[in-house]
C-alpha cells in the first residue's frame, strides 16, 4: 500500500510541475490540492521548519478550551500537526480556506479528530469567534492589501488577552541589492529540488498580480495598525520571515 500511495503522489507530482509550465495565472483550484503537500516543500526553503517553529511557539497560547484559527489553512498540514501535539487537551482548531478542493483534503487528514474541522468561506468577511491564537502561514501574501489590512484588525478584536498571531510570509527585502541577493539565492534553492528553469520562470509569471508581499516594515506596520504592540520576527531565510505578535 505504501508503494502505491507513493507513486501516486509522484504521479501527482509529476503532473503539477509539467502544468506549471502552462499555468497563466497562479491559482490554488482544481488539481493543485493533489501535489500542494510536496510542492510547497520544493517551493519553499525550511517548510518544516515552518511548522516546527509554529508548534513550538503556539505551546505558549494553547491550554485547554483554547480556540486556534489557520487562515488559508490549504491542505491542514500545520493544525493536524498541532492536534498531534495536544491530543490529551480539549481544543478547537479550525481551518479556513476559500479553495473547496484545499478544504476536503484537510478534512480527509481531520477525519480522525473531532476537535479538527475546516470551513470553505473567505477568510476576510467570515465571522470568527473569539479565539487564542491565529496562524497565517504563507497566505496574508495572497489577500488584498486593503482587505489584509481589515483582516488583521478584525482577528485582533476576536483575540483574547494575551493570544497571539504567527505569520510566515514571503517577503521584500531593502535594501534592493539585498532582495536581488536572495532573490538569486532562492531560485538556486528550487532548482536543486528539481525545478526547471521553465517552470520556476512560468510560476513567477504567474504569481504577478496575485502574490503581492510585502517588506518586513510593512507587515509590522499592518500589525501595528491592527492593534498589535508586542511583535518580533521569529524566522528569517532568504525572502521568508515568520513574525509573532501577542495581545
Amino acid at each position: 500500500m505504501l508503494k502505491l500511495s507513493e507513486n501516486s503522489n509522484q504521479l501527482n507530482q509529476n503532473s503539477f510541475d509539467t502544468d506549471l509550465i502552462a499555468t497563466k495565472r497562479w491559482t490554488f483550484s482544481g488539481t493543485v490540492s493533489n501535489a500542494f503537500d510536496s510542492h510547497v516543500r520544493k517551493s519553499v526553503p525550511d517548510y518544516e521548519i515552518f511548522q516546527n517553529i509554529i508548534l513550538e511557539y503556539s505551546s505558549f497560547f494553547i491550554s485547554e478550551g483554547s480556540r486556534i484559527y489557520d487562515i488559508g489553512c490549504s491542505t491542514g498540514t500545520t493544525l493536524k500537526h498541532i492536534a498531534d501535539h495536544n491530543k490529551d487537551i480539549n481544543i478547537e482548531l479550525v481551518g479556513i480556506d476559500c479553495v473547496e478542493e484545499m478544504v476536503m483534503r484537510s478534512r480527509e487528514k481531520f477525519a480522525d479528530d473531532h476537535r479538527l474541522s475546516a470551513i470553505c468561506t473567505d477568510a476576510v468577511s467570515f465571522d470568527y469567534m473569539q479565539m487564542d491564537l491565529i496562524i497565517c502561514c504563507l497566505s496574508l501574501q495572497f489577500i488584498n492589501k486593503q482587505q489584509r489590512y481589515n483582516l488583521i484588525a478584525n482577528l485582533y478584536k476576536k483575540l483574547r488577552i494575551g493570544g497571539a498571531i504567527i505569520i510566515f510570509e514571503k517577503t521584500l527585502d531593502e535594501p534592493s541589492s539585498l532582495q536581488s541577493i536572495n532573490s538569486i539565492l532562492y531560485n538556486k534553492f528550487k532548482v536543486e529540488q528539481g525545478l526547471t528553469a521553465d517552470q520556476i520562470i512560468s510560476k513567477t509569471n504567474s504569481l504577478i498580480g496575485v502574490l503581492d508581499p510585502y517588506t518586513q516594515e510593512q507587515n509590522f506596520a499592518m500589525l501595528r495598525e491592527g492593534g498589535f504592540s508586542q511583535i518580533g520576527c521569529i524566522y528569517k531565510n532568504l525572502c521568508f520571515e515568520g513574525y509573532l505578535g501577542i495581545k
